[in-house]
C-alpha cells in the first residue's frame, strides 16, 4: 500500500495555466465593476444639483461649481433651522433671504 505517483511537473504546469486564467478573469470582472460604478457616480453627480434645486428655493444654477452649490444649499438649510418661523414668513412674502 503506497501512495500513487503524481507527476508534479504536469500538475504545476496545469496550476500555472489555471492561475493565469483566474487572474485574467478577476481583472476583467474588476474592470467591468469599476466601469459600472464610474458611470453610476457620473449619473448621480449630474442628478445631485437638480435634486438640490428641486428642494431648495430654486436659485442654484445647473453647471456651476457643485461644491459652491452644496455650500449655498446647506447655508439655506442652516438659516431655516436657526429661525424657522422668520424664514418661513420672509420666504412666503417673496424675500430671497431670511431676515
Amino acid at each position: 500500500m503506497g501512495f500513487p505517483q503524481v507527476n508534479l511537473d504536469a500538475l504545476i504546469g496545469q496550476l500555472s495555466r489555471l492561475s493565469t486564467a483566474v487572474i485574467l478573469a478577476a481583472f476583467v470582472i474588476h474592470l467591468l465593476v469599476f466601469l459600472v460604478l464610474w458611470l453610476w457616480a457620473r449619473r448621480d453627480l449630474r442628478a445631485l444639483p437638480i435634486s438640490a434645486v428641486q428642494i431648495s428655493r430654486g436659485d442654484l444654477k445647473i453647471g456651476k461649481n457643485l461644491s459652491d452649490q452644496i455650500d449655498a444649499f446647506l447655508a439655506d438649510v442652516n438659516d431655516v433651522l436657526d429661525s424657522p418661523s422668520t424664514c418661513l414668513a420672509s420666504r412666503t412674502a417673496g424675500a430671497d433671504e431670511c431676515a
